[in-house]
Formats: C-alpha cells, structure tokens, sequence
C-alpha cells in the first residue's frame, strides 16, 4: 500500500481477518479507533466490526488472513470440544514466522498453474493455518487448547497407519482415513501429527519418496513410470516434491547415486 493510501471501510461479515504487517506501519482503524501495526504485532478483526487499512507517510505492506468463524467453530469442536464462541485478544505480539510461512505455502500452491492443488492438500494447508493460529494466539479457546497433550498411538490411528503403508501407492484422500478412523477431519490431523510428528498428508509423502528412491536405485524403468508406480498422480507433482526434498531432480539423483 503506498504512503496516504487506504481501503474502504469495510467489514468481514461472518469472517475473521488476521493483519500481520510485513514491512513498513500499516494503521488499521477498528471501530473508528486507530491502531498501529508495527514489526511483530499482529491484529485480529472480528466478524462484523468495521475497519480500514492505510498507510501514513510511508509504504506499507501486509499480509491478510480471513477464515470462517464456522470453520474455526468446527476445528475447536472437533479437536478439544470447545463449543463457545471464539473471543480472540484483538492485539498481540510476538513471532508468527510459522504462520506466515504456512499463509505462503497455501498461497503459492493456489498460484501454481502447473501443479494445481488437490482438495485434500488445500484441507490440509487450510487447517496447519487455523492450529498455528490456535497456537500463537490467545484467546477464549486457548485454556482448553494448551491443555489439550497428544495421546499414545490409538488404535484408530494404527488403522490409519496400517492404511497408510498399505495403499499409500493410489490415490488416497482425508475422507477414506476419517473413516477408517472414525474421527472427524481437525481430530485426526491433530491426532496424528501429535503421536507421529507429521501429517498424513507429509507421511504418505515420506512413504511415496521413499519407494520412489528405491526404484530409481534398483530398477530401470524411466522417471514417469517410477512417479506413478510410487503413488503420484503426475510427473510434475514428483519432480517438485523429489526436489524439494532432495534439493535435485529424480534423474540427477539416480545419475549422482551410479556414479558413486
């Protein structure tokens, strides 16, 4: 937002908007009260309050957040049965590095046109955002979230898990493990990510890797045939997390691992 510059006043409806300033010091009118973003400060709008973003004699930039009231109700619901209305602090400061890296990720698998994003990674982007934000920031739930401790494997879980090992190779999706499990989506992510450290979505990923590496390793077959056969729905979709997990191509690798 350039210097003087501002929105309308405006409003959220049924929306909470989370404003973390990125560079700069936004000011954000809530209420026709005026507030100062700094480096570290973060604001919550409520639905239905009023506000408006400006900047004053210098650029500003930001970054904005809006999620459902509805889909926060349902997350703390489904995960520690807080059924009140979520009350956050308005203002809070701190560091909100995962957050933001977490609001990037999902913006940059939206924007990207050659890998479009399935349903089930946007599920699960979506709710890595709203439990940081559970995490990061007081409020009416976080009594009942803090106290919330991981419980040893179940054996709901180690169905899924079972699953998991089993069938990773085709497609899967959210909705087949809620109902192996039987629990509901935000329930099992938290589950899962507290027993095992990652979320399914990131394990069924280490697992379709992992195959992926043996095949490049021990067979012939060409790169496409091994992405498949490894559960992935696309050539591209392999090459991008190979990459990001290797920091190389799956070809440069196999080449790499002959050599040696």
């Amino acid at each position: 937002m350039e210097a003087h510059h501002a929105d309308e006043y405006h409003g959220h409806g049924d929306c909470y908007q989370v404003s973390i300033p990125i560079f700069g010091t936004p000011i954000l009118n809530l209420n026709n009260r005026n507030n100062r973003l700094i480096p570290k400060d973060t604001f919550i709008t409520p639905p239905s309050d009023q506000h408006q973003n400006f900047a004053g004699d210098e650029s500003a930039r930001f970054l904005l957040i809006t999620i459902e009231e509805k889909f926060l109700s349902k997350v703390l619901e489904e995960t520690v049965n807080f059924t009140d209305q979520v009350h956050f602090a308005n203002w809070n400061t701190g560091i909100f590095d995962r957050l933001i890296k977490f609001a990037e990720n999902l913006y940059l698998r939206m924007a990207d046109s050659l890998c479009p994003v399935t349903l089930t990674e946007m599920e699960y982007l979506e709710l890595q955002i709203v439990h940081q934000l559970f995490n990061d920031y007081p409020g009416s739930h976080s009594d009942k979230w803090i106290r919330k401790k991981p419980k040893l494997i179940s054996p709901e879980l180690k169905q899924v898990v079972k699953y998991i090992q089993t069938e990773y190779t085709n497609e899967l999706c959210l909705d087949n493990l809620c109902e192996i499990s039987g629990m509901g989506k935000t329930k099992l992510i938290r589950s899962f990510t507290g027993v095992l450290g990652v979320t399914p979505w990131q394990y069924i990923r280490e697992m379709r890797l992992r195959r992926a590496e043996h095949l490049l390793l021990t067979s012939t077959d060409d790169i496409t045939k091994i992405a498949f056969e490894s559960g992935y729905g696309s050539l591209s979709s392999f090459e991008r997390s190979f990459r990001n997990r290797y920091n190389m191509s799956a070809d440069t690798y196999r080449k790499g691992k002959k050599e040696n």
